[in-house]
């Protein structure tokens, strides 16, 4: 399980006609004042152009170095050096479009983690209520960020989406930015996560708080699953539909007593006939834990083959007891699928619950 380095929050704004929306200081003094309201406003110790940013005691400061009636990028860091910043909280401000994103860390996280979360959506209800009927809000999402690849428990098959990040544990949707949008906005969530609509924008968040990691970790599984089952997303190429993933031989030679051996990956493979019952070949099967219980044998590992996919579900439970380490079956390529693969499953953690109402 991954430790939480920092939190990436990001609201996305369209503007339904293009022009220098921005000259409005009252509106951009709004906008930066709403994100001062927060928990992170009190760690800002510098705002300007980024790479131009010089400190800012107060408020006051903070304004008018993002209300400059001017296009461009800008940033409320806590400390001088963008590079070394532990929060970052950037404006793209463009003709068309407003992007605030958030990378929120160090100190300020650690402040703030029980609520950062509700607060984020305070933020996202207050931004949508400046900004209408000027703008409309494209997307907003909070996710986990960690040191190298961020571990939680995933959907089978694992997925990614083009526009909606898998790990989000806070959305805002607004149902009239599209059909996906729409279809996200109005769909039921699971009982015990927090649904809210206001002016127009839907809220789902999937925990009240982010100071246990392992909290957030299982949230961001259950967001992904969640998605998956509402739009359509892109699997992991080494999975198929059923969640079953790919078992791939670097190498396939032969070797008796086994159909064949992985030598590269020390992996035994053995074909082996299973009923209908879900009994399989007394003769193969005695045979190959003969082989597991030889101290000496050349293969670590032993992978059992049975023809059909509903046949291996049936002797995976005693083939686990004998100690196999997998049971496969063929698809009509001869590409081996292993429907019990090794993992941190969402639906191992927390299963498939019935959804709560939708508003």
């Amino acid at each position: 399980m991954s430790q939480i380095h920092n939190l990436r929050a990001a609201f996305e704004f369209g503007f339904q006609e293009e022009g220098r929306w921005y000259a409005d200081k009252e509106l951009v003094d709004g906008i930066v004042d709403a994100i001062l309201a927060t928990e992170l406003g009190a760690f800002v110790t510098h705002a300007g152009k980024g790479y131009a940013e010089r400190p800012a005691k107060n408020a006051a400061a903070i304004r008018k170095a993002v209300a400059s009636g001017k296009a461009g990028s800008f940033n409320l860091l806590d400390e001088p050096d963008p590079n070394e910043a532990t929060l970052s909280i950037t404006l793209v401000i463009e003709d068309d479009r407003l992007e605030i994103v958030m990378l929120i860390g160090g100190k300020a996280l650690a402040a703030s983690r029980r609520r950062i979360l509700p607060s984020l959506e305070e933020l996202a209800i207050t931004l949508g209520g400046l900004l209408r009927p000027k703008a409309a809000f494209a997307h907003g999402s909070v996710t986990p960020i960690a040191y190298g690849a961020y571990e939680y428990p995933r959907a089978r098959p694992p997925i990614k989406h083009h526009r909606y990040p898998t790990t989000s544990v806070l959305d805002v949707f607004d149902a009239a930015a599209g059909a996906e949008a729409e279809r996200l906005a109005t769909a039921a969530v699971p009982a015990d996560v927090h649904r809210r609509e206001r002016d127009g924008l839907v809220v789902v968040r999937w925990l009240d708080g982010a100071d246990d990691d392992r909290a957030v970790a299982v949230a961001a599984g259950r967001h992904e699953r969640w998605l998956s089952r509402l739009v359509e997303v892109k699997p992991r190429s080494d999975f198929n539909e059923h969640g079953d993933r790919e078992d791939e031989p670097a190498r396939r030679e032969q070797l008796a007593p086994f159909t064949f051996v992985d030598p590269q990956n020390q992996v035994a493979y053995k074909a082996i006939i299973v009923d209908p019952r879900g009994q399989p070949d007394p003769d193969v099967w005695k045979q190959m834990t003969s082989a597991l219980a030889d101290a000496n044998r050349p293969y670590e590992r032993i992978r059992l083959i049975v023809p059909l996919r509903e046949l291996a579900l049936a002797v995976i439970p005693k083939a686990t007891v004998a100690g196999f380490d997998a049971v496969l079956y063929p698809d009509d390529r001869n590409r081996l699928w292993n429907p019990a693969p090794t993992g941190w499953w969402i639906d191992d953690e927390v299963p498939e619950p019935t959804p709560g109402p939708t508003s």
